[in-house]
């Protein structure tokens, strides 16, 4: 199973092809009082109009601490029915495309890396593509605890496993956790202390859909910063905010109008998702 897997610091899966994969919990560190505030240091309408783009650098305090610490994010906020998305698949790494060159040979006007993979390129969790199951799901993991699925009409929808259904799915993956618990409650109660780049989506309670990558950041500070600060990604009030697949893996494309954004992944991910323009 994939090393960057397990430095999540949620859980760690250890097995073979031959073996099942068992779960040994980590006990996390007890959670720190974070105060959280933010600064808009860039900001840019996405090409076509279809969204906005803005850099966000965090300042938090932690606990008693009397120096300050940092993290930026970059955030693509998109208006109800203003994009259509699509998951990319990739099993061929001889074929491989990063994040931004795909989006780009395909005309995508945003892209991010997606879900969780292990040591043989193979998806982790459910995963569907174009309406052919290639994983189920998976119900026993404490990470894997939502699923982001794309319909008919190129909409996203973040579920709970339980809550999900494949019956309007073109494509999904399973990942985890939420950031922000469906409903807009804290999702993260505890710190395990683990500081990683970070792959976000969320949807905000008036329709948005809001993609972002991060710098390094625990998700317990990540997610108290989001559940206090929800104006810094352009919304009002986030609905629910799952994490992807990040570390190493994250990566980000945006079309805008004087420059493109880029940030490539470190190595190669199993896959991508497109955002085009819905006009």
């Amino acid at each position: 199973m994939s090393k960057r897997f397990a430095a999540l610091g949620l859980a760690v899966f250890v097995g073979c092809a031959t073996q099942p994969a068992t779960e040994v919990a980590i006990e996390p560190a007890p959670a720190l009082q974070v105060g959280c505030q933010f600064d808009v240091v860039e900001q840019s309408a996405v090409a076509a109009a279809a969204g906005q783009y803005r850099r966000v650098q965090f300042t938090y305090l932690e606990g008693e601490a009397t120096a300050p610490k940092r993290f930026t994010v970059d955030v693509l906020t998109f208006l109800p029915g203003t994009v259509r998305a699509e998951l990319l698949d990739q099993p061929d790494l001889q074929q491989y495309e990063t994040v931004p060159e795909a989006a780009q040979t395909r005309g995508a006007i945003a892209a991010i890396n997606g879900g969780y993979y292990g040591e043989a390129f193979e998806p982790i969790g459910l995963y569907l593509i174009n309406g052919q199951q290639r994983q189920g799901i998976s119900r026993e993991s404490s990470l894997l605890t939502g699923v982001l699925s794309i319909d008919t009409a190129g909409q996203i929808a973040l579920s709970t496993r339980n809550e999900f259904s494949p019956r309007n799915a073109v494509s999904a993956f399973q990942s985890g956790p939420f950031l922000i618990d469906p409903g807009g409650a804290l999702g993260i109660y505890s710190d395990n202390g683990k500081l990683r780049k970070r792959t976000v989506v969320a949807t905000a309670s008036s329709g948005e859909t809001v993609v972002f990558t991060t710098s390094s950041v625990s998700l317990y500070t990540l997610a108290k910063c989001l559940h206090t600060q929800a104006t810094a990604i352009g919304v009002t009030n986030i609905e629910r905010a799952l994490n992807l697949d990040g570390g190493v893996s994250t990566g980000m494309y945006a079309a805008l109008p004087s420059a493109m954004h880029n940030k490539t992944e470190e190595v190669s991910v199993r896959s991508t998702l497109l955002f085009y323009d819905a006009e």
